[in-house]
């Protein structure tokens, strides 16, 4: 009982496994899910993608909108701030060229010069709200001591470049920089007269206050910042935290720390959920940043009308779907039904039941109009008429284009009963699955007919087939169709025997059988497939003498299913089995025999299976005719009629198939070029004839000292050409030797009856190590055989490197 849990745990895992692969498996789902559970995760899928898209986009404008805002805010900033700049520089560079100014200065009256500077200054002052202009007035360049100056608050050692400058150079310079009232602005003028500097005056302008006068846009906050390096220059109390105080912020890490915020120096603009920023700094004359102003912008407003539209454009494309959806529900169920109708009739179909039909209202053309051609199928019959049976697109080709008023309007789209019945598809449908259960049964009952005269079962009880009848013999001339192609593209018999040894196998499933080849000529029947060697289905009388064989001898089917005394030499036990032999008759003789055995329980329904089976033995006698003639024809061609020795055709073509795979190998070849010492004057002194005699004997004796996968070629003449596959070694000199030693002691007889000796005299090379072609080695063991014959004869010479010296051979 404990493991009654895990099993029904285990069954559930399985159950959610299966159900996880039908998804998965297109094949596998069902109409519901390909037509409501598919359009509604689309629809789901177009709406995120919509939604994400819109967002995006909308995110995308407004991004470029606040941006393109902040970047024209920040120009203004600029330009506000700038034309400021200008004002307070136009008015500094006039009173720098006052005479009053110049003889105060020269007068060294630092009070009075001050004080002028101060009115002429002031108008600008009260004017542009420049609350935190200060002046700084130097008299003398041995003034710029530490300390020195009149009421400015700028250090000496930010000043003292620049007055130096003014002073020496005469040119009015400026300067950025943090000082305790924060982020300000120096400008320095030198006074001349007559050419000589007489004085230097400095005018302070405090970023601050500046940018705190200034009439910002709509939704726009201002926020100072100073560069952490010039932090300490403040003043304590203008060290602030909270937006639109004082800050600091570091160049190294890119970030200015507002409330809640950082903000990038690199691209000096970020947009935020409600808020967007753009920094706007300040360089001083070594291009390091002092500090700037931080422009802010308010954008909630814009955002919460963006996240309205995309809500409202959801909404209604959720709408929209659950609409379409609705929709193919109500069709699904309209399909569903017709579906499950039709499977009804397919299945009563199958045991040749088609009374059940669809009802349809169908349109009569004797309704429609006034048709009287008695060669009409429907004028005839009209319970067959259906649109569809007529014209051009009948089901039916024997009722294609047999109405009479098809002339007159020429296609089925423009007669009244196409036009009045076409519309709804399942109706349509319904009309063609009744033609079609109809024109079915028409079919099983010709397909019936026409296996029975194929199956010779004319004058039985005939009886309509079933499908699974039908498809069997369809599959059955399939697969002989399929292996009558097979067969025409091979190269020996030995293929078709194998071909058909699985045939016996695989589709008949034949355990016992025997497939003879005879051989009219020699009078023998050999066993070519044989399923059990060790016990022959025949008796070896049949193998001795095979004009006992009944099948062969009267070129007829022989089986003892009935008479199991048919044939004496049936090797089975009847009681078990049956046997059965096929003769295949090639070229007016019985070419082949197969004999298999079937149990006798299975014979009822196994020798309807020799019909096809006889149909694969018939296939193959036209291309065992012509293999036989075809292998009688290489034989002859490739071999030597007087000795039976290979020719050099025979050599051309083992060249060419046996190099490739000796050099992939590694394979060292031997090649002998034997020939007859005074061959011509045995045909001269006892004829020709003797000459052949001897040519035989020298075949012979040279295969008794040659292993048998040695080829021995005529090479020519009494010229023949020895090739050992695979040597060690030495071992091809050994070989020629034994052979040279083998034709000295033969005793050669001639037709007279005349004994005779003779010598032979053989060339050795061998491939790869003398050439790198056989060719060449076989020419190669040629120039040795020369060597041989000119030194004596009766001798075997290896090749040599210096035999040859010409480059072509």
């Amino acid at each position: 009982m404990r493991g009654a849990p895990k099993k029904v745990i285990k069954s559930r895992w399985e159950k959610i496994g299966f159900s996880l692969l039908k998804l998965i498996n297109p094949s596998d789902w069902n109409l519901s899910f390909r037509f409501i559970v598919i359009p509604a995760i689309i629809i789901l899928l177009m709406v995120l993608l919509i939604w994400a898209f819109f967002s995006r986009s909308m995110s995308h404008l407004t991004r470029e909108h606040l941006t393109q805002r902040l970047e024209l805010t920040g120009v203004w900033l600029d330009s506000q701030i700038s034309e400021k700049f200008r004002l307070v520089e136009f008015q500094s560079a006039r009173l720098s060229e006052d005479q009053n100014l110049v003889n105060l200065f020269n007068e060294q009256d630092q009070t009075g010069t001050y004080s002028y500077l101060r009115s002429g200054l002031d108008p600008v002052k009260q004017t542009q709200g420049f609350s935190s202009l200060d002046i700084c007035v130097y008299l003398d360049p041995e003034e710029f001591s530490p300390g020195a100056g009149w009421n400015c608050p700028v250090r000496d050692r930010i000043l003292r470049p620049f007055l130096e400058q003014a002073w020496t150079v005469r040119e009015t310079g400026h300067e950025k920089y943090v000082d305790s009232y924060g982020l300000s602005r120096i400008m320095v003028f030198p006074v001349l007269d007559r050419m000589e500097t007489v004085g230097v005056f400095a005018v302070r302008l405090g970023l601050g206050p500046l940018a705190a006068s200034l009439d910002r846009p709509r939704g726009t906050t201002l926020a100072l910042v100073v560069h952490n390096e010039y932090h300490s220059n403040l003043a304590p109390w203008l060290v602030q935290t909270g937006f639109g105080s004082w800050t600091a912020y570091d160049s190294r890490h890119g970030s200015v720390n507002l409330p809640s915020k950082d903000l990038s120096i690199d691209n000096h603009i970020s947009l935020e959920k409600n808020q967007s920023f753009l920094l706007h700094s300040y360089l001083n004359s070594q291009g390091q940043p002092v500090g700037g102003v931080v422009v802010g912008l308010d954008h909630s407003l814009i955002t919460s009308h963006n996240q309205a539209y995309t809500r409202y454009l959801t909404l209604i494309v959720l709408t929209l779907g659950l609409a379409v959806i609705l929709t193919l529900y109500i069709n699904l169920v309209k399909v569903k039904n017709f579906l499950s109708k039709l499977k009804r009739m397919i299945i009563a179909s199958h045991s040749n039941d088609f009374s059940d039909r669809f009802e349809t209202d169908p349109i009569h053309c004797l309704d429609v109009m006034s048709c009287h051609n008695e060669e009409c199928p429907v004028y005839e019959n009209p319970s067959l008429v259906c649109y569809l049976e007529t014209g051009s697109e009948a089901i039916s080709p024997e009722w294609r284009d047999t109405c009479i008023f098809l002339n007159k309007y020429e296609s089925c789209s423009a007669c009244p009963v196409y036009a009045l019945k076409k519309g709804d598809e399942l109706d349509e449908m319904r009309n063609v699955i009744n033609t079609m259960m109809r024109l079915w049964s028409i079919f099983l009952d010709r397909s019936g007919r026409l296996l029975s005269q194929v199956l010779r079962s004319e004058g039985s009880t005939y009886h309509v087939p079933s499908l699974d009848d039908v498809a069997t013999r369809m599959e059955q001339m399939a697969k002989l169709t399929t292996f009558s192609h097979d067969i025409r593209g091979v190269y020996q018999k030995e293929e078709v025997y194998e071909q058909l040894e699985n045939v016996f196998q695989e589709v008949f499933k034949i355990d016992h059988y025997i497939l003879f080849e005879v051989n009219q000529s020699q009078n023998r029947m050999t066993p070519v497939v044989e399923s059990h060697p060790e016990s022959s289905l025949c008796k070896t009388d049949v193998l001795i003498s095979p004009e006992i064989c009944r099948a062969k001898r009267m070129s007829e089917e022989v089986s003892s299913a009935n008479n199991p005394a048919l044939c004496p030499h049936f090797n089975c036990d009847h009681s078990r089995y049956v046997r059965y032999c096929i003769p295949l008759v090639m070229g007016g003789q019985v070419g082949t025999v197969f004999s298999f055995l079937v149990p006798r329980s299975e014979w009822h329904w196994r020798r309807e299976q020799v019909i096809i089976l006889r149909k694969y033995m018939e296939e193959t006698a036209p291309i065992l005719t012509t293999l036989r003639l075809l292998d009688l024809t290489r034989e002859q061609s490739l071999r030597d009629p007087l000795t039976h020795c290979q020719n050099r055709r025979f050599l051309d073509e083992f060249i060419k198939q046996y190099e490739p795979l000796s050099i992939r190998e590694e394979k060292t070849i031997g090649f002998l070029m034997a020939d007859l010492d005074y061959f011509k004057q045995v045909n001269d002194q006892y004829g020709h004839q003797a000459g052949d005699a001897m040519l035989k004997q020298v075949v012979s004796i040279i295969r008794d000292g040659i292993r048998s996968s040695d080829l021995l070629i005529r090479y020519g003449g009494e010229e023949f050409l020895i090739l050992l596959p695979q040597v060690e070694p030495g071992m091809s000199e050994a070989v020629a030797e034994k052979i040279r030693v083998l034709v000295e002691q033969f005793n050669f007889e001639t037709i007279a009856g005349i004994t005779i000796k003779k010598t032979i005299s053989l060339g050795v090379a061998e491939f790869p190590h003398d050439a790198d072609t056989m060719y060449k080695a076989i020419k190669f063991s040629d120039v040795a055989l020369y060597e041989a014959k000119k030194t004596g004869r009766n001798r075997v010479v290896r090749f040599k490197k210096e035999m040859w010296t010409t480059e072509e051979y």
